[in-house]
């Protein structure tokens, strides 16, 4: 089975001002079924990253790269079930919103639509930085 029918999947990467930001901590490839495939036997466990969708500009371990920035993924094939590569990508976010909850008030339906405003949201987060999405999320 050729790898390109699969995809290479990676976890947003929260910037940082360090040397080598870019870096994920696991690519997993999944097979046209979405299951995982077994890293090692199904493909070789150097990854490739590049800041390219053509896979041509690898990119230096030491590199630091922007909040905003693509880095695209590549696993070969490896044994004699698979052939070709598999792509996917994954970005460096300024931040991590994957803990942020939003509470909205409880507003009484009385037939008509029901509008909240900034104040009818309450927000928490166990970061900083929680004032800049507040302020700018409904604009």
């Amino acid at each position: 089975m050729d790898l390109e029918t699969c995809r290479a999947v990676a976890d947003d990467v929260v910037y940082s001002n360090k040397n080598g930001n870019w870096k994920t901590k696991k690519v997993t490839v999944l097979g046209p079924d979405g299951k995982a495939l077994k890293a090692g036997t199904d493909y070789d466990k150097s990854i490739h990253y590049t800041s390219d969708p053509e896979g041509e500009t690898e990119i230096d371990p030491t590199a630091k790269l922007d909040a905003g920035t693509t880095v695209y993924v590549w696993a070969d094939a490896k044994g004699t079930n698979y052939s070709g590569t598999a792509m996917g990508s994954y970005r460096i976010v300024a931040r991590d919103i994957g803990k942020l909850t939003a509470t909205p008030d409880i507003k009484l339906y009385t037939g008509k639509a029901v509008k909240l405003s900034k104040g009818d949201i309450r927000w928490k987060s166990g970061t900083k930085g929680i004032l800049w999405w507040w302020r700018n999320l409904f604009n």
